[in-house]
């Protein structure tokens, strides 16, 4: 058996042999570490206090401390695997893949680039859309290469908590309310990409009603940048298919944009989170 790990900047996915691998009850793993503790628990334990967006700080010491944890659940779950697949950024330098490989801590493991993954089940020129928590990636994969990508930096729960911080009643100071009130925003930026109205929850229990026509308007800039990564990397290669993955890909606003965009039918995985896990787990499939 072969485990598959997709370290996220907001969840880290685990596969063995195409299954996911649970974790604490959950079917993904939050990339949250604090005195050694792992995932949700971190959180709560942390109070604001823990160690999180590790994958852009790459701190060996988390990394391998959520790796081990997705091993132990998977151990659980599945029984012992063998080599161990870790998927990765395309545009990370071999010294950053290397990182993850060592974090893995066992002896024989594989890398792959995330789009790669992605773009696995279909033999043409395909342009990744990979829209996570933390960055906001475009790739073209042709023959399981990349041929171009761009990555870009984004943070839209902090736009959220920007658009409601007029309204509260007092500065945060906290680091467990900051935290808090991130994680409302998330949730808010999740219904409205169900619902047209989200109610932000603030600190004092007061909540404040957000649109998702007033969402759209906060994010216009994040969305503006990734079409422009879309014609850079689209710019000397015709692509057949554009796949749209990630988190925020449920956001029906990426879904037009880059419809418009590229002139293509917006295939969107659903079950965006587990993508790039599924993908890697057929690559394997494929080198055995």
């Amino acid at each position: 058996m072969t485990l598959v790990i997709d370290f996220g900047t907001v969840n880290t996915v685990g596969m063995v042999d195409g299954r996911l691998v649970t974790v604490d009850g959950a079917p993904w793993l939050p990339s949250v570490v604090h005195s050694g503790v792992v995932g949700a628990d971190a959180s709560l334990l942390g109070r604001g206090q823990e160690s999180r967006n590790l994958k852009a700080t790459l701190e060996p010491t988390a990394v391998g401390a959520v790796f081990a944890r997705m091993m132990v659940a998977a151990r659980a779950e599945y029984g012992e695997f063998g080599p161990v697949v870790v998927t990765h950024p395309a545009d990370w330098t071999p010294s950053r893949v290397a990182v993850l490989a060592r974090a893995a801590g066992v002896a024989e493991v594989h890398t792959f680039p995330d789009p790669v993954a992605v773009a696995a089940p279909f033999e043409e020129t395909v342009l990744v859309v990979d829209a996570g928590g933390g960055t906001w990636d475009a790739a073209v994969v042709r023959d399981r290469s990349v041929v171009a990508a761009v990555t870009m930096a984004v943070d839209v729960d902090q736009r959220i908590v920007e658009r409601v911080r007029p309204s509260l009643s007092e500065p945060v100071k906290e680091d467990a309310t900051r935290v808090a009130l991130l994680e409302s925003a998330r949730a808010g930026k999740e219904l409205l990409s169900r619902h047209d109205v989200a109610e932000i929850v603030l600190p004092d229990h007061r909540a404040v009603r957000l649109t998702r026509a007033e969402f759209e308007l906060l994010i216009t800039p994040d969305v503006n940048g990734l079409m422009a990564a879309v014609s850079e990397v689209t710019s000397d290669v015709t692509v057949t298919r554009a796949l749209l993955v990630g988190g925020c890909s449920r956001i029906p606003l990426l879904t037009l944009r880059l419809n418009a965009a590229t002139g293509l039918p917006v295939l969107t995985d659903p079950e965006p989170e587990s993508a790039v896990a599924r993908g890697a787990t057929l690559l394997t499939r494929d080198r055995s």
